[in-house]
């Protein structure tokens, strides 16, 4: 925890079970039964299921095209806000911090996807009040199953330690409320080495994924990630936008190069949320997003014959739809 911390470059890390419980346990420790927390529909549903887990009512704000997360020119009037760093991006979290704060709120950041991602220097999980990590097989890092709480507030680090151990200080001296949210003996002996490798592994991944934007930019009805300037990219997943995308995919497939959907529609669409009453609302970047999204492989372990062939593929089949 120590060395996730100092990596991060915060005060706590805080282990825990998943990267679910760490979104839970943070949120649980910042507001309270029936806050509004702003986030976004372009996410895995965890992100807004732990709003509801500890209390609070998810309000969902549209993305910014090209990045994909959420646009802070969209949150005004925001208090609480649980900003999604998508596919290993981050997001504008300048503008998602002066608003927090300046209503009274906090930041909490959803960094699940952004192991090592950088933002003007600094990396996520140690920009806003809190920060939470997934250390899930699909991540840049991973302890098999596991998770991460960063802060700097002493407040929300204690609240968090005791939460995740059913509120207790020591055995049988409970403080308050909790749940065995603690990850495993066996989880935290994978991550430790996991983390040691983390930085060249980014490397790698950026440098797959410079390779595949030379090789695909400015091919037609395909566009390529994009990467401000002031970011640092994990590519956690590389990921293109295209036209007809199913059909793209299908032809990617065959031949033999394997490709994601993440995600096919906004979290509001679901079934649940449906029935909860958030089905009316429109997001019309997260509802194109969503049609045309398709994700290739970045892994560290991409070989040059693997990224030409990728690269050939996604060529060919631009042709093709």
């Amino acid at each position: 925890m120590k060395e996730f911390a100092s990596y991060i470059g915060v005060k706590h890390a805080i282990a825990v079970s998943s990267g679910t419980t760490a979104l839970c346990a943070a949120l649980k420790a910042v507001i309270n039964k029936g806050d509004v927390v702003v986030t976004t529909p372009f996410t895995f549903i965890a992100s807004s299921n732990s709003i509801m887990y500890a209390g609070g009512k998810p309000s969902f704000v549209d993305i910014e095209p090209k990045t994909f997360n959420l646009d802070a020119k969209r949150v005004d009037g925001a208090k609480t806000i649980l900003p999604v760093h998508l596919f290993g991006y981050p997001c504008e979290m300048d503008e998602l911090l002066e608003m927090a704060h300046k209503n009274g709120g906090v930041v909490i950041e959803d960094g699940c996807q952004s192991h090592g991602a950088e933002y003007k220097g600094k990396k996520v999980g140690g920009i806003g009040d809190a920060g939470c990590f997934s250390f899930y097989p699909s991540k840049n890092m991973t302890s098999g199953e596991g998770g991460m709480i960063t802060t700097n507030d002493d407040e929300i680090a204690e609240f968090c330690r005791l939460y995740i151990n059913q509120g207790q200080r020591e055995t049988y001296n409970y403080q308050q409320e909790g749940f065995n949210y603690r990850m495993t003996d066996i989880c935290a002996a994978i991550a430790v080495p996991q983390l040691r490798k983390l930085e060249n592994s980014i490397k790698k991944r950026r440098e797959n994924a410079k390779f595949l934007n030379q090789e695909l930019d400015g091919i037609d009805g395909v566009h390529t990630p994009f990467e401000a300037k002031h970011v640092k990219h994990a590519y956690n997943q590389y990921t293109l936008r295209v036209k007809k995308r199913d059909r793209f995919a299908e032809l990617l497939r065959k031949k033999g190069v394997d490709c994601r959907v993440y995600y096919p529609q906004p979290v509001t669409n679901s079934a649940y949320y449906k029935k909860i009453g958030y089905g009316n609302a429109k997001y019309p970047q997260t509802e194109m997003a969503c049609s045309e999204v398709l994700s290739i492989p970045v892994h560290p372990s991409l070989t040059v014959d693997d990224l030409n062939t990728i690269a050939d593929a996604v060529k060919s089949t631009a042709k093709e739809v």
